[in-house]
Formats: structure tokens, sequence, C-alpha cells
């Protein structure tokens, strides 16, 4: 008896390793973990302290949309950039010192409405650009004064959904509002593009969207494209 309780002590002791493997490993089909939400609590064009911190802190302690894409980039995963809706309650407005950073990792931009967000490139470049590859999903904003040889209100590279967007009087000498690159595919919702102005040499070049590319597709839902 003794001898079987010691043995079965020992089988018990042996297996506790390979049960706390089963614990802590991954099994198939487990939900990965969500991303990282950063809150933008300023209307300022700041860059991002620590890009190694994973925290939106720009100079002043604020958190600002150069910041918070910035910090979505330097993490992989799909985040979202969401709006503090103490700061962002009324109509407000983003002027950009420089071109934003390009979209390069999957993200979601949740803005508190068309007339509460108004991002202002100001002549300094487009106002978004979503790189190869990358999902972009944009909702409650206006883009504006963007300037660029292609895409000014927005250059799209990627898989980019547009949701109550106000896409509006931004320049380019292709695709003003919205330039589709070859390798994009646009779907637009319940917004707007509209007096935007795209020339080339005195030839219109897509004042509203302007789309190159190939077997991919632009899809426009209840939305409205006019005065370009």
């Amino acid at each position: 008896m003794k001898n079987k309780s010691k043995m079965t002590k020992l089988l018990v002791l042996s297996l506790v390793p390979f049960a706390l493997v089963l614990m802590f490993s991954e099994q198939p089909g487990e939900a990965v973990a969500p991303g990282v939400t950063f809150v933008v609590n300023s209307t300022a064009d700041l860059v991002d302290a620590d890009l190694t911190d994973n925290r939106c802190i720009a100079a002043g302690n604020v958190c600002t949309l150069r910041a918070a894409i910035q910090q979505a980039n330097a993490l992989a995963g799909d985040d979202t950039i969401s709006f503090d809706s103490n700061v962002f309650n009324v109509a407000r407005r983003v002027t950009l010192g420089s071109r934003l950073p390009g979209i390069a990792q999957d993200l979601t931009i949740t803005g508190p409405g068309v007339n509460s967000l108004t991002v202002n490139a100001n002549q300094t470049g487009n106002v978004l650009a979503i790189n190869s590859g990358v999902k972009a999903d944009i909702s409650g904003l206006t883009v504006t004064g963007g300037l660029e040889p292609s895409g000014g209100g927005i250059r799209n590279g990627g898989m980019l959904t547009l949701t109550n967007v106000n896409v509006s009087a931004n320049s380019a000498d292709f695709g003003a509002g919205i330039y589709n690159d070859v390798d994009g595919t646009l779907t637009v919702n319940s917004s707007t593009v509209s007096g935007n102005t795209a020339t080339i040499n005195g030839f219109a070049g897509g004042g509203g969207i302007f789309s190159i590319s190939i077997g991919r597709t632009v899809t426009l839902n209840s939305s409205t494209v006019s005065g370009n």
C-alpha cells in the first residue's frame, strides 16, 4: 500500500507541469486580444513623446490625432482612435502643420461627427493616407484642406470604409477628394464628397473620386458625390 501511494503521488506530480502548460497555452480558435483604444483629447497637432510606451501622450500630457496615429502605427493589430466627448462636443478643428503619418496598421477612427470634428490639412499634403494592405474604418469627421498631386483629401492603397464622412474643399491633380490606388478597395457609406477640385494641364482628373485599382471595387451606398 505504501509503494502504491508513493507511485500515485509521483504520477500526480509528474502531470502538474503538463497541466500548467495546457492552462496557459493558447488553444486553437481562441480569440485574439483586442487592440488598444487611444482617446484624442486635444485639437493640437503635436507628435507623440515616446513611441515605445504604448501610450498616446504628447507635450502637455495630451493625446492628439497625430500622436494617436503614430502610436497605432507602432503597434501591431487592429487599434481604435476615438475622441473625448468632453472636448469634441461642439465644432472642433484640427489644423495640421504637416502631413499626417500614413496609416500603416489596421485601424478604426471613430469621430464625433462631421459637424463636431474637421481635420484640415492646411494645404500641407493629403489629410489621410492608408497604406497598401491595411484595413481602415473611418467615420464621423470632415476631411478638408488637402493639397497633393494625387489624393488631396484621402489617398487609399488598402481596404478603406468611410461612414458619415464629409470630404470637401480638397485639391489635387488626380483624385482631389479621394484617390483610390491600384491596390485599393473603397466603400463609402452615408457620406458626402463635394467641392473638391482636380486639374492636370487643364484637364479634369477626378474631382470627387479617382480610382485606378485593377480588379478592386469602389462602392457607394447612400452617398453624395457632387459639385466637384
